[in-house]
């Protein structure tokens, strides 16, 4: 397996990849993407030297971006609002490696990968009835901030947790 930033000639298979992301949350009601995002912003993520994919096989099999924060967090309260957080962003396995480990691999990645670019933290944000991601972050001790997040998207209001681990 091989991590690596990714690059424009990635752009078929990130679609391919999250289509089969986006297919299995929606089977779960988990309703969190479409066929617009997240591709839409995956140009911008590469120009900026923010997306990072596995591939195994020369196949993605998972994604991630790193980004500082892009939107008003609302009332989330992090543990330190001084430090410096990364954010972590469109983090995505392939349904067919579910179970195997991969997750927890590039969040162990995107946690490295952070620190050397000068976090003291690593967060996310969390739609609060994607119950397999929350538990999934609070099993890697990723601490639940205070607070939560409320987004619009598209009409559809979003209520979003913060989660965090120091660096």
């Amino acid at each position: 397996m091989n991590l690596r930033l990714a690059n424009e000639k990635d752009l078929p298979a990130l679609h391919c990849l999250f289509a089969s992301i986006t297919r299995k949350l929606d089977s779960e009601n988990i309703s969190i993407w479409d066929e617009i995002y997240p591709d839409c912003v995956f140009p911008d993520d590469i120009k900026r030297k923010s997306l990072f994919v596995l591939e195994e096989e020369e196949k993605l099999i998972s994604a991630f971006a790193l980004c500082p924060p892009q939107e008003d967090e609302g009332s989330i309260v992090w543990e330190n609002l001084n430090a410096k957080g990364i954010y972590l962003f469109r983090f995505g396995v392939a349904p067919d490696c579910l179970k195997k480990g991969i997750g927890t691999r590039m969040l162990k990645e995107a946690e490295r990968i952070a620190k050397e670019r000068g976090g003291e933290y690593l967060r996310l944000l969390v739609v609060d009835y994607n119950i397999p991601a929350i538990k999934f972050y609070e099993k890697n001790s990723y601490k639940k901030a205070e607070g939560y997040y409320v987004k619009d998207q598209d009409g559809l209001i979003l209520k979003e947790y913060g989660y965090e681990i120091k660096l």
